[in-house]
């Protein structure tokens, strides 16, 4: 089955999306699709897998994916716990590519995600930086 290709509806002048906190079922899950955009998914709750690029991922609590653009990717959430999920969508091109170097990019994370195959970063069970920013209140407190 060829995966269909997903589009999004967005200002050229900033090409970014976000569905924030949204839980997804079965019904709700695209097939297997791929789209420029890329895209970061962290997982608040649930359960499921993941497939992305010939691989199925287990889902957990706190995981982070990774996903390039125009990589294959479908999530299948759990009927019983469907999963809470927050996805940043964005076109590469509206990251500033100035170079700070050889060896920098701002999107490295996600050249080094396809080039190794590796699309999740492991839930560790220790307050991690993207558990952090997903889902911090925005309140900060001095000591």
């Amino acid at each position: 089955m060829n995966p269909i290709r997903k589009s999004f509806d967005a200002q050229p002048v900033f090409p970014f999306a976000c569905t924030f906190r949204e839980t997804k079922t079965l019904q709700r899950e695209l097939p297997d699709h791929v789209h420029d955009w890329f895209e970061l998914v962290y997982i608040y709750c649930g359960k499921g897998s993941f497939f992305i690029d010939q691989t199925i991922y287990d889902i957990r609590e706190g995981d982070l994916f990774i996903i390039p653009g125009n990589t294959i990717h479908r999530a299948m959430p759990d009927t019983i716990e469907p999963l809470t999920t927050t996805a940043i969508f964005f076109d590469p091109l509206c990251i500033d590519l100035t170079s700070l170097g050889e060896t920098f990019s701002y999107l490295q994370c996600f050249e080094r995600a396809q080039k190794s195959k590796n699309f999740k970063y492991l839930h560790t069970g220790a307050p991690s930086i993207a558990r952090n920013l997903f889902e911090s209140d925005g309140v900060r407190t001095q000591a």
